[in-house]
């Protein structure tokens, strides 16, 4: 796949933008420059999406005659949805949601990539202490066993990539008991406030935020 670079994003959004495009109209002797070729993108708000806001706002979506109206979605399978209903025509995501709806028939690729490694697990709090620097299975037990109760980790919905990598790590990795974690999935902005506010005691986040 391509790192996003101004380059490899304005090819991608040229790539789509010529395809959608309509024939120019043309008068006796006279003739105009094709309207701007509309495109609604969606994103999720991380880093990741960076790119897009600078193509933007530096006006070069604008040069490349395409009009971009920007869509925010609060999780990849939201997102998917919506794109393989057609309501959008690019979207900035994670790829898991990707794969899931390819192997469900969708007509829907993968063109570039923005982020590699981004995502991590932050805890706080008593959670925090009593994992230590290498969580075990029975560290989550005796969480359980000293608070009276599981601890809470927050995530988006299932078949994101948060949502994946965190049952990866804590059931393959780890090999933490599921009946020894509850995990909560939200949108990925109130998973931050809620880790913030003491909601949650651990929460998946783009490392960068």
């Amino acid at each position: 796949m391509l790192r996003l670079t101004r380059r490899s994003t304005l090819a991608a959004l040229v790539a789509l933008a010529s395809a959608a495009a309509s024939a120019v109209a043309v008068m006796p002797g006279t003739a105009r420059a094709a309207d701007p070729v509309k495109l609604e993108i969606g994103y999720i708000p991380i880093l990741a999406a960076s790119p897009l806001f600078i193509v933007d706002g530096q006006g070069w979506a604008k040069e490349a005659g395409i009009q971009l109206k920007l869509t925010r979605f609060e999780s990849g399978p939201h997102a998917i949805q919506a794109m393989a209903a057609g309501q959008i025509d690019l979207l900035y995501a994670g790829v898991a949601p990707v794969l899931v709806a390819r192997t469900k028939g969708a007509d829907i690729s993968v063109i570039a990539n923005s982020a590699v490694e981004e995502m991590v697990v932050a805890a706080r709090g008593p959670f925090a202490k009593a994992m230590g620097a290498n969580p075990t299975a029975e560290s989550f037990k005796k969480f359980a066993a000293d608070s009276g109760r599981k601890p809470k980790i927050g995530t988006q919905p299932p078949g994101s990539v948060p949502d994946t990598v965190l049952k990866h790590w804590l059931f393959k990795v780890v090999k933490v008991d599921p009946a020894d974690v509850e995990l909560v999935p939200m949108g990925i902005e109130k998973t931050q406030q809620a880790l913030l506010a003491g909601a949650l005691d651990a929460a998946t986040i783009a490392s960068r935020r």
